[in-house]
């Protein structure tokens, strides 16, 4: 019995070792996300009670046990930031629609304004704001800095403009700079409030706030996205988009990539987030991954060491992504489509 503990202790580090160094060395593949995973945290506790029990002194500080715990406390963090994303995700869901049945839903309506009301709820409880900017002759590449506190964030495309912003918020509001330099601009779009970018996670949380961005196509595009939390969905997938750098926290964030440029650099640095990105079958890519406690699902890439992934036509694609990903606590999904 002295030293049953010690023998318990000894089998799970060494299935446990097996198990992690088969996964980098992909000797199999564990389907079962981390996030699954960590749901599991209190058998954690059991166990290391039963540590206590198994020691001879009856001892709280008995190798098993002091796994045990060691194991279980980063796990039920994550479980608790996990719940905290999976709430801000249900408060910013309103009514989903797509691209085919949202012109059928407009049916009916004077406006764009009219539809806009319609969706976003009763418009003399929210404020809604106008802004652009004119595709001036001669310009040829934008840089956007967007800043973004607790909303739904949507991309669409405009061909009269260069840029266009619609904001329906029940707090705060926005503010539009934009600076011309020869054939480049620099679009500067941010929030005044900067109390409305920081939310605090509870069962009473009830954001109703909408941002929708409209961006020329035929413009080389630098892109670089703060949002603080909420739900965005952006579809670059017709846009020339060199580079995009994304810092969010408690948030969403769906980004569909082109295959409209030589090489594209994507940024993205989370904290307790839900970051899905999808990627071109014939562009290779490349993953860089920076932090711990990631939920991590490459579907369509092989794993090179510990922190790199790549495509199997990485090397011999014209055309290559490169994803540096800067995470603690995220759920990270990356797939080909």
């Amino acid at each position: 019995m002295k030293n049953y503990s010690k023998v318990v202790l000894g089998v799970i580090l060494i299935v446990l070792g097996i198990i992690l160094l088969g996964n980098n060395y992909n000797w199999f593949n564990i389907n079962v996300s981390f996030r699954d995973l960590a749901k599991w945290w209190p058998l954690l506790l059991i166990v290391g009670g039963v540590g206590v029990f198994l020691n001879p002194d009856r001892r709280l500080a008995n190798p098993l046990t002091v796994l045990a715990i060691s194991f279980a406390i980063p796990l039920a963090l994550f479980a608790a930031a996990n719940d905290g994303v999976k709430k801000v995700e249900r408060s910013f869901k309103i009514d989903e629609f797509t691209d085919e049945n949202e012109s059928d839903r407009k049916e009916g309506y004077n406006s764009d304004e009219d539809w806009y009301k319609l969706k976003s709820g009763t418009s003399s409880e929210r404020k809604v704001q106008n802004f652009n900017i004119e595709n001036q002759l001669g310009i040829e590449r934008a840089k956007l800095d967007f800043g973004g506190g607790a909303a739904e964030f949507f991309l669409e495309i405009t061909k009269d403009n260069l840029f266009e912003a619609k904001t329906v918020l029940t707090k705060g509001s926005y503010k539009l700079e934009s600076d011309k330099s020869g054939s480049n601009v620099e679009v500067d779009f941010d929030m005044i409030d900067s109390d409305s970018k920081h939310v605090n996670i509870n069962d009473d949380m009830d954001f109703d706030n909408d941002v929708y961005l409209k961006l020329n196509p035929a413009v080389l595009w630098d892109i670089r996205l703060g949002i603080g939390a909420g739900d965005l969905d952006f579809d670059f997938s017709k846009f020339k988009v060199e580079r995009i750098k994304v810092e969010t926290g408690v948030a969403a964030i769906k980004i569909k990539l082109s295959d409209l440029l030589k090489e594209v650099e994507v940024e993205v640095k989370s904290g307790v987030a839900k970051v899905n990105i999808e990627v071109p079958k014939g562009v290779g890519c490349r993953i860089d991954l920076d932090g711990a406690m990631n939920s991590k699902n490459f579907s369509g890439f092989n794993k090179i060491d510990n922190d790199c992934w790549e495509t199997s036509n990485f090397d011999s694609a014209q055309k290559k992504i490169y994803i540096d990903l800067d995470s603690g606590l995220t759920s990270l999904n990356i797939s080909r489509y």
